[in-house]
């Protein structure tokens, strides 16, 4: 038998795990002897894309659960946007709404599509391959630092944001999405960073009283329904919550304008897929949202 050498244990891609611990560390150096912070933030944003690019070309293959799935979906979705397809041209029969109905059915809804059309789009762009379905993962979770660093600083400080978006990198799990090994997989990156766009934009909102941030509240929760479904409402819940907790408006009906206009803006980007696969896939999106409403 061989003995494996040194060698054989060196991965061909090691060299971009030394060039993104080679930008975090200028990131931070950066962050604590220059005052304007962009130079810092542009290195965390580098050295992210450049660890996460190494996270997702690791595992040159899609995983079982649930990976080779969303994958299998979002290939065929790239010739067809509007018609999610697992089974392309099913030959045997199968029952659309039975006990194995989201692996081995031909209209697959078993997950809302924004994740799918994400990574459709860049497999169109990049080619059939596990990389490029992993890319949208790997700048979503390399953008999400930043919206940290805002919600951070606007909360206490810029410290508090950068070095909380630092840990947010070191994340095993975040590492394990992105790679596609833990089920749910680009489903959960995509949600994460949706809901977590949505937070960020309610923060500027409430510092500055800008009100075009509504619209970018209303449109990155409405996205949110569309990866994982009503949960992506969970901004409003905070709303209200801070709302409420203020005894001065809680009674005052000005005091949820706003949330209701970013709300309708968020129902107007969500509510038409609903509507069209009530219509054209009646009977499977009538038992998908039954489960989904089974998890409650």
């Amino acid at each position: 038998m061989q003995i494996p050498t040194y060698d054989s244990f060196v991965h061909p891609y090691n060299w971009l795990l030394i060039l993104a611990l080679s930008s975090y560390i200028i990131s931070i150096v950066l962050f604590e002897t220059i005052q304007n912070k962009r130079y810092s933030l542009n290195f965390l944003f580098l050295g992210s894309i450049v660890f996460f690019s190494y996270i997702a070309i690791t595992y040159p293959f899609l995983h079982t659960w649930d990976e080779q799935f969303h994958a299998l979906v979002a290939k065929n979705l790239s010739n067809h946007f509007l018609t999610p397809t697992l089974l392309e041209n099913p030959i045997l029969p199968f029952n659309a709404t039975g006990g194995s109905w989201w692996v081995d059915s031909h209209i697959w809804l078993h997950k809302q599509p924004f994740f799918l059309w994400q990574m459709a789009l860049s497999m169109k762009i990049f080619g059939v391959n596990t990389f490029a379905l992993r890319i949208p993962d790997i700048i979503m979770a390399s953008i999400i630092p930043l919206f940290i660093y805002r919600i951070g600083k606007i909360i206490q400080s810029k410290s508090l944001g950068f070095y909380a978006g630092l840990l947010f990198i070191s994340s095993s799990y975040l590492m394990t999405l992105i790679s596609g090994k833990l089920n749910t997989d680009h489903n959960d990156m995509a949600f994460i960073f949706y809901v977590t766009a949505s937070f960020w934009a309610w923060f500027e909102y409430s510092k500055s009283g800008n009100k075009a941030w509504l619209i970018a509240i209303g449109v990155f929760s409405g996205i949110a329904i569309l990866v994982k479904w009503l949960v992506g409402l969970i901004v409003y819940a905070a709303w209200g919550i801070i709302i409420l907790s203020q005894k001065n408006i809680r009674f005052q009906l000005s005091s949820y304008y706003d949330l209701l206009k970013s709300l309708a803006i968020t129902i107007a980007i969500a509510l038409p897929w609903q509507i069209y696969i009530l219509l054209q896939y009646p009977i499977i999106s009538r038992f998908e949202y039954a489960y989904s409403s089974s998890h409650l």
